[in-house]
């Protein structure tokens, strides 16, 4: 895919996202008669925020395949590392990623697995509307 295909892609994915939080909310609300407290929503919203960037996406998917250093991240990213460790620190301080340092890298993976579960979720939904 031509990168600007791909950041359509992850743009409309997100919104699709946004859409289906708002279902399992309304869903889980009407199921367990259960309305999420105000910390709770404001938690789940910046999370889906940390996400919500067609680089953190791109981030999160490479990161599916297991841990990567910030510089092959850059690599595969063909980005600039300034950039991505930003968008890294990002998703870390929201909880969606984790890290650790060997030496002078750092390498990071997911921390938040239901971030993965939502965005398979989402994409599945997608592709049955192309399909």
């Amino acid at each position: 895919m031509v990168l600007f295909e791909k950041i359509l892609f992850y743009c409309e994915l997100l919104l699709e996202i946004l859409i289906y939080y708002y279902i399992v909310i309304k869903l889980y609300n009407i199921l367990w008669d259960f309305e999420m407290n105000e910390k709770t929503a404001e938690h789940v919203a910046e999370v889906l925020k940390a996400v919500a960037h067609p680089v953190r996406l791109q981030i999160v998917e490479l990161l599916e395949g297991g841990e990567m250093c910030v510089g092959d991240i850059v690599e595969a990213l063909d980005g600039k590392q300034a950039i991505t460790s930003q968008q890294l620190n990002m998703m870390k301080d929201k909880g969606v990623l984790s890290h650790r340092r060997d030496g002078a890298r750092v390498y990071y993976r997911i921390e938040n697995k239901n971030v993965i579960k939502l965005l398979h979720c989402i994409n599945d939904n997608c592709e049955q509307k192309k399909g």
